[in-house]
């Protein structure tokens, strides 16, 4: 773990080297990694061995821990002093954490608690969560997620894990598809209706043209309309 200097990573050049080796084996991370860092974590080896590199990060040291509301059952079971006093506080947290939020008031220190504990990020979910996510089903091979058009994959998140991060995904055609596939992808928040085009076909378009030249008969104005995705980049000739 490397930590920033005084909680800033900028103008951060600190160099790692780590190699490993097993027999006629070796793995070496700068070498491994660094020519296409971000093409996934885990991150494959230079031999192309999926999953072999993980990056992970955990809070710095000068940062807040959890904090128990005062007041709560945690903090009372923290003050008790005999063994069957804290059994006893022990099985009304059990209660609280069972309860469905809205029994308890709102603001209190136990409906605070019952809410630090059992977040996504909090100290009991946070641990396992990665595991519960490995045993999903994942509708993919080789990590990828793989759809047929049309399709729509919808996935949720929990708030608080994803909160101040960003979605990033990129999307190809599947080598197998044959030289004639196409794909027109969409990614985003809310519904999506897989029977609507992203892009309006070109063929759909009306072309008031023969030979593929578009005609007109003086005075006339012809108006259309082009994607600005479609277009980026290109000259109107």
């Amino acid at each position: 773990m490397i930590d920033p200097r005084d909680g800033n990573h900028a103008c951060d050049m600190t160099a790692l080297s780590l190699t490993l080796t097993a027999g006629d084996r070796r793995w070496d991370l700068a070498a491994d990694v660094s020519p296409e860092i971000l093409a996934g974590n885990p991150h494959a080896d230079a031999a192309g061995h999926a999953g072999v590199w993980h990056f992970t990060s955990e809070p710095l040291e000068h940062q807040a821990q959890t904090v128990i509301p005062a007041g709560s059952i945690a903090d009372r079971w923290l003050s008790a002093g005999e063994a069957d006093e804290r059994a006893e506080i022990a099985a009304e947290l059990a209660v609280v954490l069972a309860a469905e939020p809205a029994t308890l008031p709102a603001g209190s220190p136990d409906a605070e608690l019952r809410s630090l504990l059992l977040a996504a990020t909090g100290p009991i979910l946070a641990p396992s969560l990665a595991a519960w996510l490995a045993e999903q089903p994942a509708d993919a091979a080789g990590g990828d997620l793989q759809l047929s058009a049309p399709g729509v994959h919808a996935f949720s998140l929990p708030a608080e894990l994803v909160a101040g991060c960003e979605l990033v995904t990129t999307a190809s055609i599947a080598a197998d598809a044959g030289g004639e596939a196409s794909v027109q992808v969409s990614v985003g928040s809310g519904s999506f209706d897989p029977q609507t085009p992203l892009t309006p076909e070109l063929a759909e378009q009306p072309a008031d043209a023969a030979g593929g030249d578009l005609q007109l008969s003086a005075p006339g104005v012809h108006a259309f309309s082009l994607p600005a995705e479609l277009v980026a980049g290109c000259e109107l000739v």
